[in-house]
């Protein structure tokens, strides 16, 4: 993988990954919805989480910026409860992803 260098073109590339992931998973939703594949659910609710997420994003980025209109001293406060939440998130996504990876590999996660 070519990392971007730039932040326009971070952007372009998570767009690009964004929309692709929406166009399989609409082509796909019904072969995925079977019971018999029940192990890509867990991977369409991950894609679905994503997109919720941005969301929950995009709204508490506009009542931050309307709360931040009016009263200027909850930016801090904010600003924590954002760090702890994307922590949260970050956590618990490395964690399904570790456990969905050691069911296709089980040494994943093990020292060599």
């Amino acid at each position: 993988m070519q990392v971007p260098v730039t932040l326009r073109a971070l952007w372009a590339q998570r767009k690009r990954w964004a929309r692709g992931q929406g166009e399989a998973l609409h082509a796909h939703l019904t072969t995925i919805a079977r019971r018999r594949n029940h192990r890509m659910w867990l991977i369409a609710l991950e894609s679905l989480a994503s997109w919720l997420w941005v969301w929950a994003l995009i709204i508490s980025l506009l009542i931050a910026v309307v709360d931040l209109a009016i009263n200027s001293h909850h930016l801090l406060g904010l600003g924590i409860a954002w760090g702890i939440a994307i922590a949260v998130l970050a956590t618990v996504q490395t964690t399904v992803a570790l456990w969905l990876e050691t069911s296709y590999d089980p040494a994943t996660g093990r020292r060599t």
